[in-house]
């Protein structure tokens, strides 16, 4: 355990305003979010507000995820909306490790206890719950105008197939995908950028040995 302050400093988050024109950083707003703004800038607080993002998978990692981006205030404009979707429900085990969930979740479906609690915390949050498969029987649903319509993709799926599926559609539909998941005792993460960085799919993951320790 860490019993310290760490710094960790990223001089390229810093806005980079023109001159001595720091409108783009203040004055601030008094909300929740200055000190990001203060950092990122007010235009980027903007377009997070209207981002339309679809997370796969609400897990372990997706529960820190739907963390991040209830307090980072994703979503929260009029034109923005976050699409959660996992098929599994939640079992005891999963307590130690998805932190969104207690005991009285038991039995409810991942993706509708976790919009919950991230709508309690940030209730200016747009976010739906889905309980469907991301795959080729339920492109009734992900068509392509709800592909069209994203402006990110987030995996953090623990089936290759399943990422390798949605890997394929953000290349079709030319969207980034921030790709994550968990494999065994594996895991791994990477930004792919449509047409600038190799795609999940290049890769030679499988899951023939996801039950080897």
């Amino acid at each position: 355990p860490i019993c310290q302050w760490i710094h960790h400093e990223e001089a390229c988050l810093v806005h980079d305003d023109n001159g001595n024109d720091f409108s783009n950083v203040s004055p601030l707003f008094g909300s929740r979010y200055d000190h990001q703004i203060a950092i990122l800038g007010k235009d980027f607080q903007a377009k997070l507000a209207n981002q339309r993002v679809l997370l796969v998978g609400c897990g372990a990692l997706g529960c820190e995820y739907l963390k991040g981006l209830a307090l980072m205030g994703v979503a929260t404009g009029r034109h923005g909306k976050i699409y959660v979707t996992d098929m599994d429900r939640i079992e005891v085990s999963n307590l130690s490790r998805q932190f969104l969930f207690r005991d009285k979740d038991v039995g409810s479906p991942k993706s509708v206890s976790g919009a919950r609690v991230v709508k309690e915390w940030n209730p200016q949050m747009n976010i739906t719950a889905l309980e469907k498969k991301v795959g080729p029987d339920t492109e009734d649903f992900f068509d392509d105008e709800f592909w069209e319509s994203l402006n990110l993709c987030w995996n953090a799926l623990d089936n290759v197939m399943a990422r390798k599926y949605t890997d394929s559609q953000c290349l079709l539909h030319a969207k980034p995908l921030l790709e994550s998941g968990t494999l065994g005792t594996k895991c791994n993460h990477e930004v792919i950028l449509p047409y600038r960085t190799s795609t999940y799919n290049d890769g030679k993951e499988s899951d023939e040995n996801e039950n080897q320790i």
